[in-house]
């Protein structure tokens, strides 16, 4: 018998999209109002899920996402963190600031040799 590993990605509404890339970006973890935006959603999930806002994420049913979009100040507050992160991502940032160049927009890959290992934990474990 083989046993598949799968992601189940939510299914967020509209008016959360943004929260998958804010969850996806290292940023959110020195933002405090992107944080709090994750805190908001569910406080025990959020320590349950080690702070990983990704496993977060796929873990919160599709009710408790559902409440969350209609709640006009919970969506004003992730179009505004949202606008924080795209305007942190146009910043030139310290690279073009000193080189003059752009820093390069493709993907970061890294030889199986550096040491990387992939990391996956159930928030059934804890």
């Amino acid at each position: 018998m083989k046993i598949r590993e799968f992601h189940v990605r939510p299914n967020l509404p509209p008016e959360l999209k943004p929260l998958q890339e804010i969850a996806m970006n290292l940023w959110f973890s020195w933002n405090w109002e992107a944080v709090q935006l994750f805190i908001r959603l569910s406080p025990d999930l959020w320590e349950k899920s080690y702070q990983n806002p990704v496993l977060m994420l796929g873990s919160l049913s599709q009710e408790n996402l559902e409440e969350a979009a209609r709640d006009e100040s919970f969506v004003a507050n992730v179009k505004r963190v949202h606008q924080s992160l795209v305007d942190y991502l146009k910043a030139p940032g310290w690279f073009r600031e000193r080189t003059g160049r752009r820093r390069s927009s493709g993907p970061r890959t890294f030889p199986a040799s550096s040491g990387s290992t992939r990391v996956s934990r159930s928030i059934r474990e804890a």
